[in-house]
């Protein structure tokens, strides 16, 4: 036993090191092309405002491809071939660039960025789904974040070599890395992500093969590797479903099912879980998890559907961090060259470089954050952090840009920590089926419609009102939504108390969104507030209890209301 615990464990490892070289691979090669894209467009000859249509349609037209493709990989099952099939085509519409005859006409170009994009968002979401419940069955304690962070090493590290190249072999090398990192991320899709052995744990779920065959009765020992959990899927999108009597460790006859369509659920089709007992009892066994590493009231939250209070409200909240994320991708730079004296495209590397740099570590520990802070206590402090970058920014001296350097780390909260919040809650809230879709919102809300809608706000209030005033009303913005974010999730949490049920108006799971207005009977905004009531009648008492009730669901230690029944 203990030889084929340690033989489990490296199996795991690794998985897991697949799925980090998944992440490096894609990011380092978008570094090379789209960090860098507006220099292309420069220089084929598109004007300063022809680049400002593309860059504000990419992301909008981006949102529509996540929603899309997300969907279509639920409904499907084919998450993998979809991943394959899009890499390919966005890779030769990206190309398509380079041939003289479309840079003739700017609706040529102006219709294949489009396209292109529109393909190539189906990448992040779907892989984001994939490795997010990859990680929940492995046996390995690694996190999320520290998958996720070898795509901020990658998108760091190309990003900042490229641009080194830039300048002495020229543009060309921007399709080259592009072309030569998309080639190897197929090739790691096609070759490594492929299922194992099918022999049946005692209790448990057995991987499917590849192929259409059925399979032989086997009963051994058996624990899954993370590569049979990440690549569950064939070529051809199928997940192959168990027969009777599975519970006693032998598999019989499988038969053949379209994945997803019947349970609908990826966290119990696509993923095998590793235990030996029957029961189910993985990874999170001993934080008071089931099989599902879900709380109780993380499947209660997952009970409701994709336009639910929780669901609408976090997209919202995306929507924010993106308007506050495009001053800093859109405006930072532009702010630097034409306010700092000091400032050169060696300063602009370097800001680059340190925002990647923190976000390793905020990446690699955002498990531990999540569990000191909570998921709303992590996204709290990403708003307050904003607020205080782009202030900062406003008060550097003129006479040394560098100063800005100060400041960077704050990106490691800003995005990282923030992400990785928004993508794991975003996971809890999700309805069984439609995991890949929620993601698809939340990155679509992101960088689709947030950072759309906050290049023309930062567009509008520069134009009118000059960086510094652009800086600062975004920062009260940031920190007034801070406040409402947090004052309706605190009603719907009021309501639950009262009720002893997650029910309350009349039927509704979560508060209207008039509960600010009038909270029908169940205490008023105030009490919401903690301006009155049991809770000591403070602000910062209402907070705490904020907090320490989204850690005790982090930590798996919260019921919801019905089992405390």
């Amino acid at each position: 036993m203990p030889e084929e615990t340690a033989s489990s464990s490296g199996e795991s490892d690794a998985g897991l090191w697949q799925v980090k070289l998944l992440y490096f691979l894609n990011s380092a090669s978008s570094a090379c092309f789209f960090r860098y894209d507006t220099v292309f467009y420069y220089y084929i000859g598109l004007s300063p405002g022809q680049i400002g249509i593309i860059k504000a349609t990419q992301p909008l037209v981006g949102f529509c491809g996540n929603i899309f493709w997300t969907r279509l990989a639920d409904v499907t099952g084919m998450f993998k071939g979809l991943l394959l099939i899009t890499n390919v085509i966005a890779v030769c519409l990206w190309c398509t660039l380079l041939l003289p005859f479309v840079h003739d006409k700017f609706w040529k170009i102006l219709v294949l960025v489009v396209v292109a994009s529109f393909i190539n968002a189906a990448f992040g979401p779907i892989c984001d789904t994939i490795v997010l419940h990859a990680v929940s069955k492995s046996t390995s304690s690694e996190s999320y974040g520290q998958q996720r962070m070898w795509a901020a090493v990658g998108w760091g590290s190309f990003a900042f070599a490229t641009g080194f190249l830039l300048d002495r072999v020229g543009v060309p090398v921007m399709f080259e890395g592009y072309v030569a990192g998309q080639a190897a991320v197929l090739a790691l899709l096609w070759f490594g992500f492929q299922s194992a052995e099918t022999n049946g744990p005692s209790g448990g779920h057995a991987v499917a093969p590849l192929g259409d065959e059925e399979t032989d009765d086997v009963s051994k020992t058996w624990r899954p590797d993370l590569s049979s959990a990440v690549s569950a899927l064939d070529v051809d999108g199928k997940i192959e479903e168990e027969g009777e009597g599975g519970g006693n460790g032998s598999v019989s006859v499988r038969r053949e099912r379209p994945a997803m369509r019947v349970e609908g659920d990826l966290r119990e089709s696509l993923l095998a879980s590793d235990d030996e007992s029957g029961e189910g009892e993985g990874r999170y066994a001993e934080e008071g998890r089931g099989a599902e590493g879900l709380t109780d009231e993380e499947k209660r939250l997952g009970e409701g559907g994709l336009f639910s209070f929780p669901v609408v409200w976090l997209c919202l909240n995306m929507i924010i961090f993106g308007c506050a994320m495009a001053l800093v991708e859109q405006f930072l730079f532009i702010y630097l060259l034409h306010e700092f004296r000091d400032a050169d495209d060696t300063l602009l590397g370097v800001v680059i470089l340190t925002m990647t740099i923190f976000e390793i570590p905020m990446f690699y520990f955002e498990d531990n954050l999540m569990r000191a802070l909570g998921h709303r206590g992590v996204l709290t402090l990403a708003h307050l952090t904003y607020a205080i970058r782009l202030v900062y920014y406003t008060a550097i001296p003129r006479s040394n840009g560098w100063l800005v350097l100060v400041v960077e780390p704050f990106h490691g909260v800003t995005y990282a920590a923030m992400w990785s919040a928004s993508v794991r809650y975003g996971q809890m809230l999700a309805p069984k089926g439609k995991e890949a879709t929620v993601q698809g919102l939340v990155s679509g809300t992101y960088t689709g419609l947030g950072m759309g809608l906050g290049s023309l706000w930062g567009g509008m209030l520069w134009d009118r009102f000059g960086p510094n005033w652009t800086f600062r009303v975004t920062a009260v913005a940031v920190v007034g939504w801070s406040l409402i974010f947090n004052l309706f999730f605190n009603c719907g949490r009021e309501r639950d108390r009262r009720e002893g049920d997650v029910r309350c108006h009349g039927g509704r799971r979560w508060p209207p969104w008039w509960c600010v207005v009038c909270s029908c009977g169940c205490g008023g905004v105030f009490d919401c507030l903690g301006v009155r009531g049991s809770r000591g009648g403070s602000w910062w008492g209402w907070w705490g209890e904020v907090v320490s009730e989204d850690v005790d669901r982090e930590r798996g230690q919260i019921q919801s209301p019905r089992s405390r029944d």
